[in-house]
Protein backbone atom coordinates (compact mmCIF):
# COMPACT_ATOMS: atom_id res chain seq x y z
CA UNK A 1 0.00 0.00 0.00
CA UNK A 2 1.41 3.44 -1.14
CA UNK A 3 -0.09 6.29 1.60
CA UNK A 4 0.67 10.04 0.29
CA UNK A 5 0.32 12.80 2.45
CA UNK A 6 -0.84 16.07 0.27
CA UNK A 7 -1.36 19.67 1.45
CA UNK A 8 -2.46 22.59 -0.58
CA UNK A 9 -1.48 20.33 -3.42
CA UNK A 10 1.56 19.19 -2.67
CA UNK A 11 3.10 16.06 -1.72
CA UNK A 12 4.48 16.37 1.87
CA UNK A 13 4.93 12.81 3.55
CA UNK A 14 4.44 9.43 1.41
CA UNK A 15 5.24 6.01 2.95
CA UNK A 16 4.95 2.19 1.65
CA UNK A 17 3.63 -0.38 3.33
CA UNK A 18 2.71 -4.48 2.92
CA UNK A 19 -0.37 -5.55 3.25
CA UNK A 20 -1.21 -8.85 4.83
CA UNK A 21 -4.50 -10.58 4.65
CA UNK A 22 -5.78 -14.14 5.73
CA UNK A 23 -9.12 -15.74 4.42
CA UNK A 24 -10.76 -17.89 6.55
CA UNK A 25 -14.29 -20.00 5.59
CA UNK A 26 -17.04 -20.48 8.54
CA UNK A 27 -15.94 -23.58 9.74
CA UNK A 28 -12.14 -22.69 10.43
CA UNK A 29 -13.38 -19.58 12.22
CA UNK A 30 -15.77 -21.31 14.06
CA UNK A 31 -13.08 -23.83 15.28
CA UNK A 32 -11.06 -21.19 15.91
CA UNK A 33 -13.44 -19.48 18.46
CA UNK A 34 -14.54 -22.75 19.57
CA UNK A 35 -10.59 -24.02 20.21
CA UNK A 36 -10.29 -20.17 22.12
CA UNK A 37 -12.76 -21.12 24.77
CA UNK A 38 -15.93 -19.82 23.69
CA UNK A 39 -19.09 -21.74 23.94
CA UNK A 40 -22.66 -20.52 22.73
CA UNK A 41 -21.51 -19.20 19.02
CA UNK A 42 -24.35 -17.94 16.87
CA UNK A 43 -23.87 -16.82 13.54
CA UNK A 44 -25.17 -13.85 12.11
CA UNK A 45 -25.47 -12.01 8.74
CA UNK A 46 -25.35 -8.46 7.82
CA UNK A 47 -25.47 -7.68 12.25
CA UNK A 48 -28.76 -9.06 12.21
CA UNK A 49 -30.21 -11.83 14.24
CA UNK A 50 -30.57 -13.86 11.21
CA UNK A 51 -28.44 -16.94 9.42
CA UNK A 52 -26.35 -14.84 7.09
CA UNK A 53 -27.14 -15.97 3.17
CA UNK A 54 -24.97 -15.91 -0.34
CA UNK A 55 -25.86 -12.46 -0.18
CA UNK A 56 -25.00 -11.21 3.24
CA UNK A 57 -22.16 -8.39 3.09
CA UNK A 58 -20.74 -9.26 6.75
CA UNK A 59 -20.91 -12.47 8.80
CA UNK A 60 -20.66 -11.53 12.40
CA UNK A 61 -20.04 -14.37 15.35
CA UNK A 62 -21.13 -13.86 18.29
CA UNK A 63 -19.87 -16.14 21.64
CA UNK A 64 -19.70 -16.26 25.13
CA UNK A 65 -15.91 -16.45 27.11
CA UNK A 66 -16.17 -20.09 29.10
Amino acid sequence: MRAGMWRNGELVQEEERALRINFYFKTELLLLIERAGFTDIVVHGDHREEAPTRNSDFVVFVAKKR
